[in-house]
């Protein structure tokens, strides 16, 4: 009997992975639209893209339940500007979902251009994050609800990214990479602020 060959196997397993992996997001997404505090968390945003302010002194203006840094707000504000609230509470979701995924495409795209990974080999790579992301409930719950800690996350994710990359090539731009990993640092802790934990 033959035995199944590997460049059959890894694409098989690649499609399988990717499936189930959608599979779980998209029960995720729709777990999350029904969850009461979805729209609490996003009630800011969404008050922000309809032109009123965020923080107000008591007893003016609506009550709003969590309170966290400005900048989480602005990174879900395109998707508050969509037409119906399905829209709206889709489109939180895929961001949150997407500012898991971009520390990884921004890694396999430097190891890429670098001609240290194959750009074909680098999608089954992919598959990996995408299904912890998928499967693991911590993450899960990141990846599907609007919440501070998708857009904290990714950005604290790049700061370190930025200073491992350069350790791990010994560049000389050492000024560069503490600016960059610094801005990384601050935006992320302007996202949510126990993030500065994480920093020390």
């Amino acid at each position: 009997m033959k035995l199944l060959r590997v460049d059959f196997l890894v694409p098989l397993i690649s499609w399988t992975t990717l499936v189930l992996a959608l599979a779980l997001l998209i029960c995720g997404y729709a777990e999350a639209w029904h969850v009461p505090w979805f729209e609490q968390r996003y009630l800011p945003t969404i008050a922000l893209a309809h032109g009123q302010p965020i923080y107000r002194d008591p007893p003016d203006g609506p009550v709003i339940l969590c309170l966290y840094g400005p900048l989480s707000y602005l990174a879900f504000l395109p998707a508050a500007f969509l037409p119906t609230v399905q829209s709206v509470f889709a489109g939180g979701s895929l961001l949150a979902t997407a500012f898991l995924v971009i520390p990884f495409v921004v890694v396999g795209y430097s190891f890429i251009r670098k001609h240290q990974l194959a750009p074909r080999d680098w999608a089954p790579l992919l598959l990996l994050p995408l299904a912890a992301i998928a499967s693991l409930r911590p993450l899960s719950y990141i990846a599907t609800l609007v919440t501070a800690d998708a857009p904290s996350t990714c950005l604290m994710a790049l700061s370190a990214w930025v200073l491992y990359g350069d350790y791990r090539e010994g560049r000389a731009r050492r000024w560069k990479t503490a600016a960059y990993s610094s801005l990384a640092l601050v935006l992320s802790i302007g996202c949510k602020q126990n993030m500065v934990f994480a920093a020390a």
